[in-house]
């Protein structure tokens, strides 16, 4: 019996129960049912996508015209530009992801182009200017010689009128004041910031115009006569084959710091001078450097600009030093100037201005 009433009871609750839900649910309209279980689906999927961790950013450079990935190279310059670096970089040409690791298996190299051999190269051209800071072209010395070895004629003093000569210590800017010149090299892109060169450079200086170098005194002993001493110096031209290299750091957008080293092998022509005393005597093509292998190291600074993916502009500047000329002492020995040419090598201020090209 008492099981009975106690059934009974559960199914009068269950019944009332259900009778409660019918109340709340209105099955004669379907819209507010359905409205009901898309509201609680919705609150399940937020609940769980709430839980759900982030996912890990893809380590990749994809190609992708103002919209790509900008890493830390073109920082703050923004969205839109149609390339990035030379390594990680986008390129408007380049469809293609690269690898997760910049460089390590494939980069987008300064021509836009997906590599796989982690180097590139291109050719770099230059004009130069070069200016000489400091450097002995010729020392100081003097000399005491007769009219006739000095080559003066008869009709102006007897062959054994006593001449004084006094050379002054000349520096190559006093001589050559600017130098001018060409190069061009292949460089070999390394990785993203660095690249390898080697080349060619010619420079050439020019001493147009006689130069007071000193004075002479003609019969010092009894009615002395001075003159001015002159010389006009034969061009300097220097062949050389070089190596060095450059690195780049982005300054904005597509405008490159640059700076690097370099040293070289140079091939000097003989260079010849015309001594002259106005009205007295000019000496013609007196060998004063021989031939001469020199050699050349220095650094450099500037900035390149990017115009696209394939051609740069460049100006460059720093310092530079060559070792000394060759004597050649034979003929100034006949005129007691032997230690006339002995030179130092010389510091320069070069200046190179330029473009280069991808292949």
């Amino acid at each position: 019996m008492k099981s009975f009433i106690g059934t009974s009871t559960f199914c009068f609750i269950l019944m009332a129960s259900i009778s409660q839900s019918s109340a709340q649910i209105d099955f004669d309209r379907p819209e507010v049912l359905l409205t009901s279980f898309t509201r609680q689906a919705a609150q399940e999927k937020a609940e769980a996508k709430a839980s759900t961790p982030p996912p890990a950013p893809v380590a990749s450079c994809e190609c992708q015209r103002g919209n790509g990935y900008y890493d830390d190279h073109n920082a703050g310059f923004g969205y839109g530009h149609p390339y990035l670096d030379d390594c990680c970089g986008c390129s408007a040409s380049c469809a293609t992801s690269c690898g997760p690791e910049c460089g390590s298996a494939c980069f987008i190299d300064d021509c836009g182009d997906c590599c796989d051999t982690g180097s590139s190269m291109s050719l770099m051209v230059s004009g130069i200017v070069d200016v000489p800071l400091d450097g002995v072209f010729h020392t100081g010395d003097d000399a005491s010689i007769t009219a006739a070895t000095l080559g003066v004629p008869t009709g102006l003093y007897g062959a054994t009128t006593p001449f004084d000569l006094l050379v002054n210590e000349m520096g190559f800017e006093d001589i050559y004041r600017t130098f001018g010149g060409v190069e061009a090299n292949l460089n070999f892109q390394r990785n993203c910031n660095t690249s390898f060169f080697v080349g060619y450079r010619f420079v050439e200086g020019r001493n147009d115009n006689f130069v007071t170098v000193g004075s002479a005194v003609a019969n010092p002993l009894t009615t002395p006569s001075t003159y001015d001493l002159r010389a006009q110096f034969s061009e300097y031209r220097e062949s050389q084959l070089q190596a060095g290299f450059l690195n780049s750091n982005c300054l904005r957008g597509n405008l490159d710091f640059l700076w690097g080293g370099r040293m070289g092998i140079g091939f000097v022509d003989e260079i010849n001078a015309n001594f002259d005393i106005p009205s007295v005597v000019t000496l013609n093509n007196v060998r004063f450097y021989d031939d001469t292998t020199n050699f050349t190291f220095g650094f450099n600074l500037g900035l390149r600009m990017n115009f696209g993916c394939r051609l740069k502009a460049h100006v460059l500047t720093g310092a530079e030093y060559r070792s000394s000329l060759n004597q050649f002492d034979t003929q100034l020995a006949s005129y007691g100037l032997d230690e006339l040419n002995d030179g130092s090598g010389f510091t320069s201020l070069p200046v190179y201005m330029g473009f280069s090209y991808c292949r």
